[in-house]
């Protein structure tokens, strides 16, 4: 392969597209270079993301590298066409333009072209729940055992999906160290939570809290009604990346601090039900104590500092991580955001397809 294109390639999606005249908010960018679509599908945010070097759009469902990004943009060539050899020497004209490769000497006669910076229109970032209220609405919900709907979901889980665990065990386990409460029904919540206009106290009754580093950083809610539509949400407006779901010991070490009766191990699940089974059943403790449970969700672990920064806390406290997520792509895709954050910071792991 060319040495140039390699050099190109040394670079990630994210510098091309800035480079290219677009504006880059929040992993974001448009309008797509190939569909001119300004915003995704059913959405008001940008189309275009970037992801550890890759980019991709979600109104067209394009994806491909830096070259590609380059090539959709100078020769509106789509991802996994092969470029004409013309095609190839203007990127690389455009490429060298910015100091990223040695000029094309053997094609004076190739023009690189004028790029006016596209307008991104991205939306501000919407404001999150304030912690104060997240707080608020968790006094007011009440125990997972004071509500029958929500005693007979999670019983229903562990049988389902325990692994032989006793439900009662994790009932219990789960009241004791208050992982989930419950929302009356009809309870007046604040306007951030609700999902497709209903509030959370009509359908998603069982929330969790997400912790950071900075400790409670809000709160999401999953459905227990037996409906599958949007099964477990964020609340409007999201909740600051890098927070997880977390156990008491988690929680001591996403803030920095060494676990009492902790074992050295680290078990990340996928999702609330996974994570709630995990951090509830005592059959994983042994002598040396018990493993601290972290639980994630589409996002919740990103590939920038904030993941980084979590993974970099339990490589400094000693942490053996366990990254079981579902067998499927989606589990396949959070768990490469953590291998990754892990190995970067030099944290010892071991992956399992749940």
């Amino acid at each position: 392969m060319a040495k140039w294109v390699d050099d190109i390639r040394a670079h990630t999606a994210a510098e091309a597209a800035a480079a290219l005249g677009y504006e880059v908010r929040r992993d974001r960018f448009g309008p797509c270079p190939l569909c001119s679509a300004e915003r995704e599908r059913n959405d008001r945010r940008a189309p275009c993301y970037v992801s550890r070097g890759l980019w991709g759009c979600h109104a067209c469902g394009v994806a491909g590298s830096v070259m590609g990004l380059l090539h959709a943009r100078v020769n509106g060539l789509a991802p996994g066409r092969a470029p004409s050899p013309q095609e190839a020497l203007r990127v690389k004209a455009v490429a060298a333009g910015w100091g990223w490769c040695e000029a094309p000497t053997d094609a004076p006669e190739v023009r690189v072209p004028r790029l006016p910076p596209p307008v991104a229109r991205v939306e501000a970032p919407r404001p999150r729940a304030p912690v104060g209220e997240a707080e608020a609405l968790w006094r007011a919900a009440g125990p997972v055992s004071g509500d029958e709907e929500a005693v007979a979901w999670l019983r229903g889980r562990v049988e389902r999906e325990g692994g032989g665990a006793d439900p009662e065990a994790v009932l219990a386990a789960v009241v004791r160290g208050d992982y989930a409460r419950v929302l009356p029904r009809g309870a007046a919540v604040p306007p951030w939570a609700r999902c497709q206009g209903a509030p959370w106290s009509e359908g998603w009754r069982l929330i969790l809290r997400a912790w950071g580093q900075e400790g409670l950083v809000g709160l999401r809610a999953r459905r227990i009604d037996g409906q599958r539509e949007r099964k477990e949400v964020s609340p409007t407006g999201g909740i600051a990346a890098g927070a997880l779901y977390a156990c008491a010991r988690g929680r001591r070490l996403l803030a920095g601090e060494r676990p009492e009766r902790w074992d050295g191990r680290v078990i990340v699940r996928e999702g609330g039900p996974d994570w709630l089974l995990m951090a509830g059943d005592a059959r994983i403790a042994g002598p040396d104590g018990a493993p601290a449970v972290l639980g994630l969700w589409s996002g919740a672990w990103p590939a920038d500092g904030a993941g980084r920064e979590v993974a970099g806390r339990l490589a400094q406290a000693g942490a053996r991580v366990l990254v079981q997520t579902d067998a499927d792509k989606a589990g396949d895709r959070y768990a490469a955001a953590v291998l990754e954050a892990l190995i970067m910071a030099g944290c010892g792991y071991e992956r399992v397809r749940a």
